[in-house]
């Protein structure tokens, strides 16, 4: 009797390790292809760097070649940041011509749609893995064998890198000099506050906006430099450009209080001299 009990013991025993086998086995199913696209992510983004960090290379040996040091600053300026390598390249003849620097924009582009392609894949991936450990048993045996959750890939919003946001690149920018001697940066005051204007970089482009942050004047870039125009018509504000109905315009800062509006190619404006220079 007792060899009996023995045998049924050691039966169940064995059903209980095969059942807990193939659980973990079907957990792990699971979650390889979470590993494996996140690494795919990784893989493809490194790549990215390392191709992004070669464009900078070229468009900075490119910039300390040309003889204007404003050309010069505003070649760096524009190197500088990612999402203007095509403008960088479509606003200088001479770089867009260069074959290297084409195949690598062709391979930037490659490569951001094998990290979209990649994270699609992740985020299907995360919710078939979240939805069985979801379930019982897995929901109870998951912690027990160490299957944590997974996140999803949100993409640029969740790491944080806008089109705001500059490329970083693992060297340092070399310095820009003339050709004789060094140029002061020039300097830019807001009409408004008198504090220092910031040339910045948005998803619309550059313009410049003052440092102060009580005020927070922005104000249109042209050249490299801000367009600060008194507003014709009620002599307070200040003229953007602005895209309105898929055309552009010139606006004035105080609307809706006032509804000044020029064409883009307005004469007085194009001749108009930037003011708030020191």
């Amino acid at each position: 009797m007792d060899t009996f009990k023995t045998i049924v013991e050691i039966i169940i025993a064995i059903l209980i390790i095969r059942y807990i086998i193939q659980k973990y086995n079907v957990l792990g199913c699971y979650r390889e292809p979470v590993r494996k696209t996140r690494a795919d992510i990784d893989t493809y983004k490194d790549q990215e760097q390392a191709t992004l960090q070669r464009l900078y290379e070229i468009a900075e040996h490119f910039s300390q070649q040309e003889r204007n040091i404003h050309m010069q600053t505003t070649l760096a300026n524009m190197s500088r940041n990612g999402s203007n390598f095509q403008a960088l390249a479509a606003a200088y003849p001479e770089l867009k011509s260069n074959q290297t620097y084409l195949s690598l924009m062709h391979s930037v582009e490659n490569l951001e749609g094998s990290i979209q392609s990649s994270r699609q894949e992740y985020n299907n991936a995360v919710g078939q893995y979240q939805m069985i450990r979801s379930q019982i048993p897995y929901c109870i045996l998951a912690p027990l064998f160490g299957f944590k959750a997974a996140e999803y890939n949100m993409g640029k919003n969740q790491e944080e890198a806008s089109q705001t946001a500059p490329v970083s690149f693992s060297q340092p920018a070399p310095e820009l000099t003339a050709p004789s001697e060094v140029l002061p940066e020039a300097e830019y005051q807001c009409p408004k506050c008198h504090s220092k204007l910031q040339q910045k970089t948005g998803k619309f482009g550059t313009y410049w906006r003052c440092e102060n942050p009580q005020c927070k004047a922005d104000f249109t870039d042209k050249d490299g430099e801000p367009v600060i125009i008194t507003c014709p018509d009620c002599h307070n504000g200040y003229l953007h450009k602005r895209t309105l109905g898929h055309q552009e315009y010139w606006t004035c800062s105080n609307y809706p209080s006032c509804k000044a509006k020029y064409p883009a190619d307005a004469s007085f404006i194009l001749t108009s001299p930037t003011k708030g220079h020191e």
